[in-house]
């Protein structure tokens, strides 16, 4: 019975895995919901990180974005920014833009509407904390949101900040997988999710230092994403 019901777990996880790389049906009633760039959007694409700051993810991977010249997106959990409030001085300085990740990185959907709100609001006063204001972008951990998720954003003014392109980095994918899933996948609006944090993300630092002059040779701009939203 126990290993019956693990199954079922683990296939609905699977499936709920599968469906947050897409639109739900909700989302299309809430204006903040963000998927891409504008359709209008031509060559401009964001690459953005979740789950840090990092200690040694981190720092590597900004060396490579400042080695490229390029700006990205970091979506930081809040209580590791409380333990590294310099990293994210660093990623700030260095001209990248900074999104709240929730505070301990929870399941929102599985809590209640006063737990989200403690979420959400704990993970932008851990950033203002090191950063001196509130940044306006969230990403729900998980990509996981219903209805509470995005009212309560909605309510503080924030963009609720999905993605398009997903490669799926978090499950240690070989490099080369990394980098010829963009490429294959990649088109003008993009919103590319990879991580920083989370354990050891050595693949994907290698994969974002190899792709990147890829994407640049076939002419995509890199931005932020807030930059990518005013185009």
């Amino acid at each position: 019975m126990i290993l019956t019901w693990l199954g079922f777990g683990l296939a609905g996880y699977a499936l709920a895995a599968c469906r947050i790389t897409r639109p739900l049906l909700w989302d299309r009633f809430y204006e903040n919901v963000v998927w891409r760039g504008p359709k209008d959007t031509i060559r401009r694409i964001s690459l953005t990180f979740d789950d840090g700051p990092d200690p040694w993810n981190t720092p590597r991977l900004l060396d490579v974005l400042k080695r490229h010249n390029v700006c990205a997106t970091f979506f930081l959990i809040g209580k590791r920014a409380v333990r590294y409030p310099q990293l994210v001085e660093r990623i700030h300085e260095a001209g990248h833009e900074i999104g709240n990740h929730s505070y301990s990185h929870n399941k929102l959907i599985f809590c209640s509407r006063s737990v989200i709100e403690q979420e959400i609001d704990g993970g932008a006063t851990a950033l203002q904390d090191a950063i001196g204001f509130k940044p306006k972008l969230f990403r729900p951990p998980y990509g996981l949101r219903d209805p509470r998720v995005l009212a309560v954003t909605a309510d503080r003014g924030d963009s609720c900040i999905l993605w398009s392109i997903m490669p799926w980095d978090w499950i240690l994918l070989p490099t080369g997988l990394i980098i010829r899933w963009v490429n294959y996948r990649v088109h003008h609006g993009a919103i590319i999710t990879l991580h920083d944090g989370g354990g050891d993300r050595s693949r994907t630092v290698d994969a974002v230092d190899k792709l990147l002059p890829c994407l640049l040779n076939r002419g995509f701009q890199l931005t932020t994403v807030s930059e990518l939203l005013s185009s």
